[in-house]
């Protein structure tokens, strides 16, 4: 990188590393009848597709959060096991994770993906996001040096509306679709650890991420905007619906997530505290 007077430095260039993935087709339905649509108290097709956006956003996190629980890089609470687990999260377990991305040079992450089907981004103050299930959240809050998002101050913008909070290097966001493994630790006797079956301790997955460490697929294209909605009113009449009986609401949409990197994205399994 030293250069030398009156001499043109030697450029460099970037490469690219191409990823396949197989896009999954999803599809939400409702079915309502013309008496429904016409005498009900309530606008059941209208609520019809407001639960249709619900489900398919829960629907995309559930093929996202499938995809990075699957991830090789795990640090566990104690020990090295799933099934030796009986602690909850610690502040030097997240440290070791840090230092884990942190050596193999995974970047803060610094923009998100804007609401909507056009995968934009926004910028966001630099950090590891954490993805947690809803029942480590009072662990989490227990974390010496935690930092309410009511606390943050206006200068901060959260990364996602179910943030709740963060520690050092971290953002944390919460949602109860993150499921944990049933059961899947030590014995909770003793332990004061959350267990389904009272035999033995669950497991909470925790998702740390860099920047770059996944990504997601939407189909795009000639039209197409990743989400294809489908609103029929039963009174719309066809071969199918003769007498205009019945109509639809619902939509499909072509998705995926992938893996990127493994090295800029850890998974530390711990139990959680039965509250």
């Amino acid at each position: 990188f030293i250069t030398s007077e009156g001499t043109t430095p030697t450029p460099n260039t970037i490469s690219y590393t191409d990823v396949t993935a197989t896009l999954e087709q999803y599809s939400v339905l409702f079915k309502f009848s013309s008496k429904a649509e016409l005498m009900y108290e309530d606008d059941i097709p209208n609520d019809m597709k407001k639960q249709t956006g619900e489900t398919l956003a829960e629907i995309a996190e559930l093929v996202c959060y499938g995809s990075v629980k699957a991830g090789s890089s795990v640090l566990y609470a104690n020990g090295s096991t799933r099934a030796g687990l009986n602690t909850a999260i610690t502040i030097n377990k997240l440290r070791a994770a840090s230092r884990a991305i942190e050596s193999n040079r995974g970047m803060y992450v610094n923009s998100k993906i804007s609401a909507g089907a056009n995968f934009g981004t926004v910028p966001v103050e630099p950090s590891y996001c954490v993805f947690v299930h809803t029942d480590a959240v009072a662990d989490i809050r227990d974390l010496p040096g935690f930092t309410k998002r009511v606390e943050y101050g206006s200068a901060i913008t959260p990364i996602h509306d179910r943030e709740f909070g963060a520690v050092e290097d971290y953002r944390f966001i919460k949602s109860p679709l993150f499921a944990p493994f049933l059961a899947a630790g030590a014995s909770v006797t003793g332990t004061g650890m959350k267990s389904a079956g009272a035999s033995k301790c669950d497991v909470y997955p925790m998702i740390i991420m860099a920047e770059d460490a996944w990504g997601h697929i939407s189909l795009k294209g000639k039209g197409y905007t990743g989400i294809s909605p489908t609103i029929i009113s039963s009174k719309i009449k066809n071969h199918a619906n003769p007498s205009g009986m019945f109509g639809y609401v619902g939509a499909d949409f072509w998705y995926t997530s992938v893996r990127l990197n493994e090295n800029w994205m850890l998974r530390i399994e711990s139990c959680v505290t039965d509250i």
